[in-house]
């Protein structure tokens, strides 16, 4: 019986570190963040989010 309880904790961790981690990781609400304050840091911020979706995220373009 307690490993149900157990299982259930495990997983509404795990839950909490994905939400957490989706939050801390949006690059384009960044962005919108600091549109007004810093453009330039909002612009590199959408750069480095085009990159990732492209595919980019590395200078070097590989090996």
């Amino acid at each position: 019986m307690w490993w149900w309880i157990l299982t259930g904790l495990v997983v509404a961790v795990l839950v909490l570190v994905w939400l957490v981690l989706q939050h801390q990781t949006d690059l384009l609400g960044r962005s919108r963040r600091h549109e007004e304050t810093d453009p330039e840091v909002a612009r590199a911020l959408r750069e480095a989010r085009r990159d990732i979706d492209r595919g980019n995220q590395y200078p070097h373009r590989g090996f």
